[in-house]
């Protein structure tokens, strides 16, 4: 097997992480705002019995998740920027390689050098 061959098959499993990770932010979102409801719930519940402690839960509930949910979406977004500039390097490295006079793969040269009209 060549190194052509290697690059690129390294390139579409990188490609594929791209979207997936995208995929996991949303996810990351969507758990967030549901233990959003969960604590929202939790402190009403609990102030129906007495008000100061459903104060103390949505005081203390809320800021922990809050946190909690901006670290695991930090995470995933450094990911997903991660599998981009992984591209980037490859489509530079494997159009090297070709030395071709037009770009072979140029999916991610394109996004970075892309113009647009305003």
């Amino acid at each position: 097997m060549q190194l052509e061959d290697v690059l690129l098959e390294e390139y579409k499993t990188v490609r594929q992480e791209a979207p997936e990770s995208v995929g996991r932010v949303q996810s990351v979102t969507q758990y967030l705002f549901a233990a959003g409801g969960v604590v929202v719930t939790v402190g009403l519940i609990a102030g129906d019995k007495d008000e100061t402690v459903g104060a103390a839960v949505l005081m203390a509930l809320i800021p922990l998740v809050v946190v909690l949910g901006i670290a695991m979406m930090t995470l995933e977004v450094q990911r997903a920027l991660g599998a981009r500039r992984h591209l980037r390097r490859l489509e530079t490295r494997i159009n090297a390689l070709l030395a071709s006079s037009d770009d072979g793969l140029s999916w991610k040269q394109l996004d970075r050098n892309r113009t647009y009209a305003r």
